[in-house]
């Protein structure tokens, strides 16, 4: 982002007027001179040092008319009034929004949030959009007509201030600036002929890209920079989004547009060379007709007038640099301050090391515990200094014992044990030195047998019986069976059991003998998603016993009928009934509507079903009624 220089609009003539007395000695000097390095007015200050030398901070008068939108000719109620401000225009015919506080127009209908408050210069601003759901090309944009047109290769600063809603609304984007000749041709502005959809303006012929800035912010405003050169002389900008395509809903706003010739807004001096190595450059890009002076320290350095600056290699301290322009008219601006300054790099390391570990140090391969410094030189050339604080640790040596039962095993760093014996594992600590570790395993023999039986396939609905045998049964102290499906019920202590799983279940078996160790096996039953129900295509509610009623069939699997609801052709609602069992014609329709026979035909069904696995299902068919 550029920095704004300081501008002198009355700057002090470099000489002053002096008083004098008999034969013209002079007595004292009345006004500071700003370049002779003196203290003219012997008041303890030099040059740009004192005030009579002093800059006032002032943008410079934007090329766009009433660039922060408070010239106005009413007070926005709504959406689209860009005209209400003097002169804008709407740039495209996706319409921009006039915001001002007088009309307490402060947000779009569409999005939540209105325009952070308060505004960045005075009481109004405008809104756009940049995309739209089902329209990615619905992108607002705004333009102006310049008070004077843009030079061809003159390089032009735009900085100006965005505005930001809630992170979803106001994502981070592209700022993006075009420019195009002609202000008065049809089809300039707005471009597009009337298309909302368009997309950007160099979809239509007239319009280049002049340059863009990445910007982001939450819920306040940003101030940014944008600098280019035309290519050719323009009297018309552009500013909204990039070209890229936008399927959501984004709204910014803008304010406080302040486009005018770089040098206006004062150019920072370009480095190059790095303090450490005695070759830093300054320098700016010339001017016609401008003239120049460097300082240092707010002293004029006497003779330096050129737009560069080499920095003498005897400067060794801490000095502050900066370069006054005298544009052709008079007017004066001084640059952004450099500061010289020849970095200390100094950093201090903690290092731990293992009995006996060599370490590359001031020329030494071993090194004991203490404070080490080093010196280096940098790439740049700078000394840097490198002060080692070293502790020294032992090697470590660790003794266990442990016991497992038969089958199971235990883990000693990348060895997996089940016989017993001794083992030696090497480990590295958190400081990377070796731990040395043995192990004594002792291996406790099995005391019995456990043999869980029962592996099978079923369908959903079906049980099927699960068992275990043990041998030894002198030694066993208990077992218990667990279930994979923590909703599967078991009966944990049972030798044999049925079982009646929803879905494919493992059930593992826990035995446990006198000397505390644990035999395991597992029975998995695998369940077929098998969904059995029948829906009748007809019946004959005649009263002779046979195919009465009109009712729901299924096996096992099925758990409830959670629906069954009857129509006849008209669509009248002839029967209903909820949460009931299969094959239970009680529950079924006697083919009666209203307490009368029903007329014999064709009448549909609509069912839902749940099954044994929480399933539901919904059915629906024809019936056919007979008499």
């Amino acid at each position: 982002m550029l920095r704004l220089f300081l501008k002198y609009f009355t700057f002090i003539t470099f000489f002053c007027t002096a008083f004098f007395v008999g034969t013209g000695t002079m007595l004292a000097q009345s006004v500071e001179i700003c370049d002779n390095g003196l203290d003219d007015d012997g008041d303890g200050l030099i040059d740009i040092n004192d005030n009579d030398c002093d800059c006032p901070v002032e943008l410079p008068t934007s090329l766009i008319p009433n660039p922060s939108f408070e010239e106005r000719s009413g007070c926005p109620s709504g959406e689209n009034q860009l005209e209400l401000a003097i002169p804008w225009q709407q740039a495209s015919a996706a319409t921009t929004d006039y915001m001002n506080t007088c009309g307490n127009f402060l947000s779009h209908p569409v999005f939540d949030d209105p325009v952070p408050l308060p505004m960045p210069d005075g009481t109004g601003c405008i809104g756009f959009r940049n995309g739209k759901p089902g329209s990615p090309n619905f992108k607002e944009y705004t333009g102006a007509c310049l008070s004077e047109p843009l030079e061809e290769g003159v390089l032009y600063t735009l900085n100006m201030w965005v505005g930001f809603m809630n992170a979803a609304d106001s994502p981070p984007f592209e700022l993006t600036v075009f420019g195009a000749n002609g202000c008065q041709t049809n089809g300039i502005l707005p471009f597009g002929n009337n298309n909302p959809n368009i997309g950007c303006p160099l979809n239509v012929p007239g319009y280049e890209l002049l340059g863009s800035s990445n910007v982001s912010g939450s819920s306040e405003w940003v101030n940014t920079t944008i600098t280019f050169r035309p290519t050719a002389s323009l009297d018309v900008i552009v500013i909204g989004a990039n070209c890229d395509a936008n399927p959501f809903d984004h709204y910014y706003f803008f304010d406080n547009l302040i486009l005018q010739k770089t040098v206006e807004f004062g150019e920072p001096p370009n480095i190059t060379g790095h303090p450490c190595m005695q070759n830093v450059m300054l320098d700016i890009a010339t001017e016609p007709g401008d003239t120049y002076q460097w300082y240092k320290d707010g002293v004029a350095i006497i003779g330096e007038t050129n737009a560069s600056y080499a920095i003498p290699n005897e400067q060794i301290d801490e000095a502050t640099y900066q370069l006054m322009i005298i544009e052709d008219d008079g007017e004066c601006v001084l640059s952004d301050p450099y500061v010289f300054q020849i970095p200390v790099i100094l950093s201090e390391q903690a290092i731990t090391l293992c009995d006996n570990e060599p370490l590359p140090l001031n020329e030494e391969d071993r090194i004991g515990d203490g404070v080490y410094s080093e010196l280096f030189t940098t790439s740049e050339n700078c000394d840097s200094t490198v002060i080692t604080v070293v502790n020294i640790n032992p090697t470590a040596e660790t003794f266990i014992e442990e016991t497992i039962c038969e089958q199971e095993v235990f883990i000693l760093g990348t060895q997996v044990l089940n016989q017993s014996g001794i083992y030696t594992e090497i480990f590295s600590t958190t400081l990377n030195c070796d731990s040395i570790v043995t192990l004594e395993l002792n291996v406790l023999p099995a005391l019995i047998n456990a043999d869980a039986q029962g592996d099978k396939t079923i369908r959903l609905g079906e049980q099927t019986p699960i068992r275990v045998e043990f041998t030894s049964l002198e030694n066993l102290l208990g077992f218990t069976w667990v279930s994979s499906d923590s909703l599967t019920a078991i009966c944990d202590t049972c030798l044999f059991q049925l079982v009646k799983p929803t879905e494919t279940t493992t059930y593992t078996l826990i035995a446990e003998d006198v000397a505390g160790c644990e035999r395991v096996d597992n029975v998995t039953i695998q369940v077929e998603a098998f969904y059995d129900v029948y829906f009748p295509n007809a019946f004959s509610p005649n009263g002779d016993g046979i195919n009465d009623f009109y009712h729901v069939h299924g096996t096992s699997n099925v758990s409830q009928v959670l629906s069954l609801d009857i129509y006849d052709r008209w669509g009248n609602h002839v029967f209903s009934r909820q949460n009931f069992s299969v094959n239970n014609e009680a529950v079924g329709w006697d083919g009666t509507f209203r307490q009368e026979e029903a007329n014999a035909g064709v009448y549909v069904y609509v069912s839902q079903v749940e099954f044994a696995d929480g399933n539901i299902e919904m059915f629906k068919g024809d019936i056919v009624l007979n008499r």
